[in-house]
């Protein structure tokens, strides 16, 4: 059975927050820009990094980032 990944919605704040540190997860294209921009600068500040983790892929008609914690 494959490892389930946390999908972090445009509530973003509520979705990191329930993130298990160095675990996977996934964003949707559309919401990537104001999420990460967002969530960047405030994680950055606490001294936590994340960053995408390989291509774009569809999950049915949705497009998806994979992030992940790197430091």
């Amino acid at each position: 059975m494959g490892e389930r990944i946390k999908t972090i919605t445009s509530d973003w704040v509520n979705s990191i927050s329930k993130m298990e540190i160095g675990k996977k997860a996934r964003i949707p294209d559309d919401c990537y820009d104001r999420v990460m921009s967002s969530a960047r600068y405030r994680l950055r500040r606490k001294g936590i990094e994340i960053e995408t983790d390989g291509d774009k892929y569809f999950k049915g008609k949705v497009k998806f980032f994979n992030i992940k914690r790197v430091s």
